[in-house]
């Protein structure tokens, strides 16, 4: 695993919030990855560049990005779909995830539609290994 870790030793914190909005699952352009994470436009393109360099994401249409297979595998954890209870408060449901410390994002899509991401168990990415 440390090999692994030092392979992409580059990657910038930036890096790590645009894999985490791709790894939604999302074909996305550069100007809504940057409005999600809060940085500017031409920040992103470049980091999508490099991102895209080390195969971590790919150019499927123009201007629109999305995350490869490697991508997911360094962003670590897996993004799960999950709606809300009828009658339950988005407040009601952040107290609820927020005591869930196997969550780390939580992704509002369409009002009441969530995306949750819960980070992976110790040792869960070496069993993958080819047989």
């Amino acid at each position: 695993m440390s090999n692994e870790d030092d392979e992409f030793d580059w990657l910038t914190e930036m890096d790590k919030e645009i894999l985490n909005v791709l790894g939604t699952d999302l074909t996305l352009t550069p100007s809504v990855i940057a409005e999600n994470i809060n940085r500017s436009q031409k920040g992103v393109g470049n980091r999508l560049s490099a991102l895209q360099a080390g195969g971590l994401v790919e150019k499927v249409k123009r201007g629109k990005y999305k995350i490869t297979e490697k991508g997911l595998e360094v962003a670590g954890g897996e993004w799960f779909y999950v709606t809300t209870l009828e009658g339950e408060s988005d407040h009601e449901m952040a107290i609820k995830l927020d005591e869930d410390e196997d969550i780390t994002d939580v992704t509002s899509i369409e009002g009441r539609e969530v995306y949750i991401r819960r980070t992976p168990e110790e040792g869960q990415n070496e069993e993958n290994t080819d047989s």
